[in-house]
């Protein structure tokens, strides 16, 4: 018996001039578990989370506290 691959998910890294500088591949069982590990890498980026060709959400980059 097989089951379902999970879904594949990527965290696009958003440089200050809008374009993309980087990516992270996710594998993740849903939008919410995707949107949660991108949400680390918002510390010093912006990202875009994608599943295959859907936009899934765009996390602005938060700055760090002091």
């Amino acid at each position: 018996m097989s089951s379902s691959p999970a879904p594949s998910y990527r965290a696009y890294f958003v440089g200050t001039d809008g374009h993309m500088i980087g990516r992270e591949d996710m594998i993740c069982a849903s939008d919410a578990e995707a949107i949660a590990l991108a949400t680390k890498f918002t510390d010093k980026h912006a990202v875009e989370v994608w599943d295959g060709d859907r936009l899934v959400t765009k996390l602005a980059r938060q700055k760090p506290s002091e």
